[in-house]
């Protein structure tokens, strides 16, 4: 396996700021990132909504791909399903776009 620049950085930022999570089956940390997001912009209306990423390290989670359940453990648990698989840079990284199950 192809080393990813940096890899030591990636375990400590993901340490400090990741929560804990559950990735089909599979236990670790991870970062959830919840933003405002414009849908649909029209003349007289725009219809706004929820973004809601997590940022995994690629060679912790192997099997997230879509329609993964997700868990964050919280307070509160809640369940995600992975709607969408993103490679960030070099791979070393992993962004599911989720929606609440």
């Amino acid at each position: 396996m192809t080393p990813y620049y940096d890899e030591p950085s990636i375990d400590v930022m993901i340490a400090q700021v990741g929560e804990d999570v559950t990735v089909g089956g599979v236990a670790g940390k991870g970062i959830f990132d919840e933003t405002d997001e414009e849908l649909l912009r029209a003349e007289m209306a725009h219809l706004l909504g929820k973004s809601i990423s997590l940022t995994v390290r690629t060679s912790k989670f192997p099997g997230l791909s879509v329609g993964t359940a997700v868990t964050r453990a919280g307070p509160p648990l809640v369940n995600y399903i992975v709607r969408e698989r993103l490679q960030l840079g070099d791979g070393a990284l992993t962004k599911a776009l989720c929606a609440k199950a």
